[in-house]
């Protein structure tokens, strides 16, 4: 009996422990998988914005925009569920959260200001069309 405690316990513990590791290290490759395609999509919806000049435009571009907000949404969804199995103790995972927070914010940013610009140059289309010609 003694022997299966000496020598199975701190196997057992051992396994347990890379266990642990490796799941950790599989919700970090799921993560960054999740960052890549979340970047992917954010940078496809910057270029369909800047593509959009008039009102005609932004109809051909409608339902490219909607599958490239999908698959934004769906990306971030799988980085949501992979820092959920994280454990809340690790420093190095809650720096991690922290950075991949950090950039999906900044390709956030770059969608709403590529969106808001595709409006004004909408709206100045629109207007300008609009106008009697002389």
């Amino acid at each position: 009996m003694m022997f299966f405690k000496r020598t199975l316990v701190p196997i057992l513990v051992g396994v347990l422990m890379t266990g642990a590791s490796t799941m950790a290290h599989a919700q970090v490759a799921k993560m960054s998988k999740g960052v890549a395609q979340y970047q992917a999509a954010a940078q496809e919806l910057v270029s369909l914005y800047k593509g959009a000049k008039d009102v005609k435009s932004a109809k051909a571009t409608a339902k490219k925009i909607a599958a490239a907000q999908k698959r934004k949404d769906q990306a971030s969804k799988a980085i949501e569920a992979a820092m959920q199995k994280l454990d809340s103790k690790n420093e190095k995972a809650g720096r991690l959260a922290e950075k991949i927070f950090g950039d999906m914010q900044k390709h956030n940013q770059a969608v709403a200001d590529a969106h808001l610009e595709s409006i004004k140059r909408i709206a100045a289309a629109t207007a300008k069309a609009a106008m009697p010609k002389k």
